[in-house]
């Protein structure tokens, strides 16, 4: 990566009427549309305060856009464009046997926004362009092509589910995973993944699992910084931790196996009766029926409530509630309840590796480790005790994880995507001039 010192940046700063500019490839774009599509709109936000930007983003995306500008202030600088679609692209959209979003319908839409991207570029010259999302590093795009810097990331989607908690689940599922396992290490041989990451001028990673993964794959150094990251961080509110009764547990996500709800549900089932605890679930699936099933065959369920679909204002409605947040996710590369419940002072538990493994810390949560499904019940179950005894220590670990949320807020993340943004916009310049 090209990195200018730092009198050249502070001159180039000061030089006025200079807007290098750039071009985002956001296929989700949209504040409060998840955690994606607000992630590729932070960042166009953010790029946007000192640089010209253009962002393509999907038909779905710039439609909500529009009718976002008819009420709320777009910066000037950021200006949105959607390709034309082909009569191809509906067609592979319904493609029999596979999802509405697919791959093959993804990959076709990348094809157009390169041709797209073609076009502006000769128009307004652009700095780089930077892949923005969606975050898998399946789909890079063709961007890369266009002969300037190009910036990807940052991505994942390399995880894989620990095949040891595989045991007890449908035959069905285990084959499903196990063959998710089998194509994330196919996936990053595929050529089109192999020459996008190698012509990269900078690649980015989501986790230090994609980290490593990345650098093991592709040969070359992989900087590491967060997929997404939190608005604000509230002050940590001692009084609901020192207040006597139950131990509030929060859980959230969707219903499926890699979710892994049912092992806190075990966990709760070996505790003794007289650890009190509430556990409030956020989210709904194809398993809805199964895990309230199982709820009620361990005997837990008049301490859990099924909240119903989540959606991001009744997580955090619930944060304010609750005492710690449980993640049982074995496979995922971040997850943004985890750094919203730290933003809210709220203590995380979760497995110790993958996305959150790296986001949570001794001094804002508890990791469990990842060895066996019974060692795991185990040591949830004890976590929960612990903690429904110790208030003290609840309160200890609201406040840090307060500050383990302040590495995390978007002006952060944003900061550090600007210094490369920055570089390269004084490599073009610095080509321009001497052109």
């Amino acid at each position: 990566m090209l990195t200018p010192s730092l009198p050249d940046i502070e001159h180039w700063l000061e030089t006025p009427n200079v807007r290098p500019v750039l071009l985002l490839m956001a296929y989700d774009c949209m504040p409060g549309r998840g955690p994606e599509a607000h992630a590729g709109w932070k960042r166009v936000l953010q790029a946007a305060r000192e640089f010209e930007v253009h962002a393509i983003v999907s038909a779905g995306s710039y439609t909500a856009l529009e009718r976002y500008g008819e009420t709320n202030e777009v910066p000037s600088a950021a200006h949105f464009h959607t390709p034309k679609m082909d009569a191809f692209y509906p067609l592979f959209k319904r493609l029999p046997g596979l999802p509405r979003h697919n791959a093959i319908a993804y990959r076709h839409w990348q094809r157009l926004a390169y041709r797209l991207a073609r076009e502006l570029h000769r128009k307004h010259c652009f700095s780089l362009v930077h892949q923005v999302n969606e975050s898998s590093f399946r789909e890079p795009g063709f961007t890369w092509r266009l002969g300037i810097p190009f910036v990807w990331g940052p991505v994942g989607g390399t995880e894989n589910l620990p095949v040891a908690f595989l045991a007890g689940q449908p035959l069905a599922e285990q084959f499903r995973e196990r063959m998710l396992n089998l194509s994330n290490r196919l996936s990053l041989r595929r050529h089109h993944v192999k020459i996008a990451a190698k012509r990269a001028a900078v690649l980015l990673a989501a986790s230090t699992t994609n980290q490593s993964d990345f650098e093991r794959a592709f040969r070359r150094r992989v900087e590491l910084l967060p997929e997404t990251a939190v608005d604000s961080v509230c002050r940590p509110e001692t009084a609901k931790f020192r207040a006597r009764g139950p131990l509030n547990l929060l859980w959230s996500g969707d219903f499926t196996t890699r979710k892994a709800l049912p092992l806190l549900l075990e966990a709760l089932a070996n505790l003794d009766p007289d650890v009190e605890y509430r556990l409030r679930i956020l989210g709904s699936g194809p398993l809805d029926a199964e895990w309230k099933e199982l709820a009620v065959k361990l005997g837990v369920e008049r301490r859990c409530t099924f909240l119903g679909e989540r959606r991001a204002p009744d997580l955090l409605a619930q944060l304010e509630w609750a005492h710690l947040f449980v993640f049982t996710s074995l496979r995922d590369t971040s997850d943004n309840a985890v750094l919203e419940a730290l933003g809210h002072g709220v203590p995380v538990m979760c497995f110790d590796h993958q996305g959150a493994g790296g986001v949570v810390t001794a001094s804002c949560g508890i990791k469990i480790p990842v060895t066996h499904p019974g060692h795991a019940i185990a040591a949830m179950a004890s976590s929960v005790r612990s903690l429904a005894q110790d208030r003290s220590r609840l309160i200890q670990l609201s406040a840090g994880a307060c500050d383990r949320a302040r590495n995390y807020l978007w002006p952060e993340n944003a900061a550090r995507m600007t210094l490369i943004y920055r570089s390269f916009a004084l490599a073009s310049r610095a080509g321009q001039g001497t052109a």
